[in-house]
């Protein structure tokens, strides 16, 4: 009788990554448009291995989080307990780069938010054409500003939004 080979299936959390410095094992990174956090200390130019999808517990900034917000990483952010050099914020800002989704609510002063790594919250999307047949305008415009116009941009934006975050392919 023949043995069944088998193939061996990656990880699909974990991905290769080299390091441009010397990276601490838990450090936050941001590789191929995607954050990780790398799994074991790396020296400079090694390649090891970041966790890219799972649940993480990450130092946070002041300000309060939703649950189910998107959470950026703000390399140079100071942490609720006044560490600088990286905490994650609910304020996109220049040098951020998106972490994931919150899990949980984090109030003004607590310290640490769990994370869903490079998962982004669920997209709204307003039907601007909810008006009824009487010209009640819907709920989403304002008088005198809903025509054509707007539907595009509006449907533009939606679009935009779905393809960045690999909903549509479009």
């Amino acid at each position: 009788m023949a043995v069944k080979s088998t193939l061996y299936q990656d990880d699909p959390s974990i991905a290769d990554y080299t390091t441009v410095s010397a990276a601490t094992g838990g450090d936050i990174v941001e590789d191929a448009g995607r954050a990780g956090q790398v799994i074991a200390d790396l020296a400079a130019g090694e390649k090891g291995a970041i966790r890219i999808k799972g649940f993480i517990k990450v130092n946070k900034t002041h300000p309060a989080m939703t649950a189910g917000a998107n959470i950026y990483w703000d390399s140079d952010g100071t942490d609720v307990g006044g560490v600088t050099g990286g905490a994650a914020t609910a304020t996109l800002s220049a040098g951020d780069f998106h972490l994931g989704r919150s899990l949980a609510a984090a109030g003004t002063n607590v310290t640490q938010v769990i994370v869903a790594l490079n998962e982004h919250a669920p997209v709204t999307i307003v039907d601007l054409n909810a008006g009824t047949d009487d010209g009640t305008m819907p709920a989403a415009c304002t008088a005198g500003t809903y025509d054509e116009t707007i539907a595009e941009n509006a449907l533009e934006t939606v679009l935009g939004i779905m393809r960045k975050a690999g909903v549509v392919g479009i």
